[in-house]
């Protein structure tokens, strides 16, 4: 197929970024859903404030989230500061991006083989294709697309640095790579691409120079297998870096499953099943999930053995012809190497694999099918008319999937509820749906879905702990207490299975074990606010009930543990001025319940108690002030109003 002039060229861009576009455009109605945009960006106090000295330190010295995305979190301030918390700007953003990476990749193919149509082709499908809604419709996922550009703008560069080797475009290859990386560590690859690209379609290793070249006309020079791999040493030395600072974040946050929790075993056997599956998903992209869950059970023995041997066929396959079909061997090897750093091998989550994993892998396989296509064409008017008829009715029928698929990522309760549909044993996301019900209400229908959870997992201590709440919310307070008692035994550090059993203590009116499981709550989570606070709480009612059974000490000494925690409750101070009235010390009860009326002028009980204790001492005018406060705040309170006709002359 010829090259069409420029202005035809240009048109077919338009063209493409239109398409790419109306695929997505739905994502500019989508909110933020439950599922890493919270930590990511809605709820991260680092983030949501925009762009801040402060911030840009911790993205380049925290690692958040089992991560390390310092020009992730980067971007995410620019887009709060720009659009706040609206989420369709920060969705726009995604979808900008990604139309800008489909626009490079077409550059870059058409530079490096000179095939334009055949590049189209695939950036065509990259951009539309249904697997790539995860990457552009979910907030979170800005590391996906932004990855993606700097890894287009590496190619980009190192096509114009192996045709004229310059150590600018050299340094423009090695500085895209580190941004790319500190985007998403994805890039790790990098060096093992360029290598392909080196043998096709560059054709720069000697042994190549007699594969096919497309339409290529002049080839960079031929370079030595040694020194095209001396050229990628600093590039290979950045990935390793990048590697051993991905593992140790992602170990640190808890992110990389244990040998005990995923055998060796186990992961190479859904490696196998993933790669193949990832095929599948490419041809026939129907019952696509947010989350595929590691299989609990294990896979059958038969699925990574078809897999195996499916991906040893084609493999031996396309290295058998790459002299003949080098394009397919260079797509085949730019699919499996790409998808190395997130087929399971090292377990990352909960995940047996997911749709974003695709977003650069993918090409490679539309890069050989683009290429076939176009070998079987030639010299044929008519099988040229078919496979243009059969890639329109293909990308049109993509563009229709996206347009779908988009849609379920309008909110999260639609997003789990599809994922639930089209997989099966989906822990994560009976947990996750569950958890959306209750927070509208559905309680009923919560427990179901976390008892769905508790039974594909029955020793998984959040599921049983957020059960244990929605039963609290339905006034199931014993039941509650079981689950939570439960939740610890498995788990003795989990600070919010005892704050939640210190609220249902608190409600089955066991002040002293409320108090306990506040105490403990906050031992294992010293900044435990929420924690903090009824611990305040329960210590005032367990005074106030010390105080009503005459033991009187105790209750001052709850009270002053309160006001340790909080030198600001004016209720401790109120309270402990009761106490200490009650056993005689007048003039400290005056002096706290003074000190409870600077903290909180309206308190009514603490300004009638102040003119109890001022009265008893003989300052009548001072606590008739007082009084009439009282009565003004609160004009029913019968003991103000008793006080006020004793002090009648």
């Amino acid at each position: 197929m010829k090259t069409p002039n420029k202005y035809r060229s240009v048109a077919v861009y338009a063209v493409l970024a239109v398409v790419t576009v109306l695929a997505f455009e739905g994502v500019r109605h989508n909110g933020f859903v439950n599922y890493d945009d919270p930590a990511y960006v809605r709820d991260n106090p680092h983030v949501n404030r925009g762009i801040t000295w402060g911030g840009i330190r911790w993205a380049l010295t925290t690692p958040h989230s089992g991560n390390w995305h310092a020009l992730t979190w980067i971007s995410h301030m620019i887009d709060c500061q720009v659009f706040g918390l609206e989420p369709s700007g920060h969705h726009i953003v995604n979808l900008l991006i990604h139309v800008l990476n489909a626009m490079l990749l077409l550059l870059v193919l058409q530079r490096a083989t000179g095939a334009f149509w055949r590049s189209a082709f695939v950036t065509a499908a990259f951009a539309v294709h249904p697997l790539r809604v995860e990457s552009v419709a979910w907030i979170a996922e800005r590391k996906d697309v932004l990855s993606g550009l700097f890894f287009m703008l590496a190619l980009a560069a190192y096509v114009r640095y192996a045709k004229r080797p310059r150590t600018a475009w050299y340094l423009a290859v090695f500085a895209s790579m580190a941004f790319g990386l500190l985007a998403k560590p994805m890039l790790v690859t990098l060096p093992f691409v360029l290598l392909l690209a080196d043998f096709w379609p560059l054709c720069r290793f000697e042994f190549a120079r007699r594969l096919g070249r497309g339409n290529i006309e002049v080839l960079p020079p031929a370079v030595s297998a040694r020194r095209l791999l001396l050229e990628k040493a600093p590039l290979f030395a950045l990935a390793a870096a990048a590697c051993i600072v991905t593992v140790l974040v992602q170990k640190s946050g808890g992110a990389v499953g244990s040998v005990a929790a995923f055998s060796l075993g186990g992961r190479v056997a859904n490696a196998l099943v993933a790669y193949a599956a990832y095929i599948f998903k490419t041809v026939w992209p129907v019952d696509l999930a947010v989350m595929y869950p590691y299989p609990v059970r294990g896979l059958a023995w038969y699925r990574p053995l078809m897999a195996g041997v499916f991906l040893a066929v084609v493999s031996a396959a396309v290295l058998c012809k790459a002299r003949r079909y080098p394009f397919a061997t260079f797509g085949w090897l730019w699919y499996l190497g790409t998808l190395v750093p997130v087929i399971g091998l090292v377990q990352v989550g909960q995940q047996a694999m997911a749709d974003r994993y695709t977003y650069l892998p993918s090409i490679g396989l539309f890069v050989i099918v683009a290429w076939t296509a176009g070998e079987v064409v030639v010299g044929s008017r008519l099988r040229r008319a078919a496979v243009w008829f059969a890639a329109g009715i293909v990308l049109v029928s993509m563009v229709t999937i996206t347009r779908i698929q988009t849609g379920y990522w309008n909110n999260s309760l639609l997003l789990f509820r599809h994922a639930l549909d089209v997989t099966g044993d989906n822990f994560p996301m009976e947990k996750e749906y569950a958890k959306e019900l209750s927070a509208i209400g559905r309680f009923d229908k919560a427990v179901e879905h976390f008892d769905n959870a508790i039974a594909i997992h029955p020793r998984d201590y959040e599921a049983i702990s957020y059960k244990a709440r929605v039963l609290l919310q339905q006034k199931k307070t014993a039941r509650a207490v079981e689950l939570l008692q439960t939740a610890v035994s498995i788990k003795p550090d989990f600070a919010e299975a005892y704050y939640y059993l210190g609220l249902a203590r608190r409600v089955q009116g066991d002040i002293p074990a409320a108090v306990s499981c506040f105490n403990e709550a906050l031992r294992l989570q010293p900044g435990y606010v929420e924690a903090a606070v009824e611990l305040e709480k329960a210590l005032l009612d367990e005074g106030k009930s010390l105080l009503a059974s005459g033991r009187v000490e105790e209750a001052v000494e709850r009270y002053r543990r309160v006001l340790v925690l909080n030198p600001q409750n004016a209720a401790a101070y109120n309270d402990l001025g009761a106490a200490l009235g009650r056993r005689g010390k007048v003039d400290e009860a005056i002096e706290n319940f003074r000190r409870a009326i600077d903290l909180d002028g309206g308190f009514a009980d603490a300004h009638c108690n102040l003119a109890m204790a001022l009265y008893s001492t003989g300052r009548y005018a001072e606590a008739a002030d007082h009084v009439e406060i009282a009565l003004r705040l609160q004009p029913e309170m019968e003991r103000a109003k008793k006080l006020k006709k004793a002090m009648l002359p």
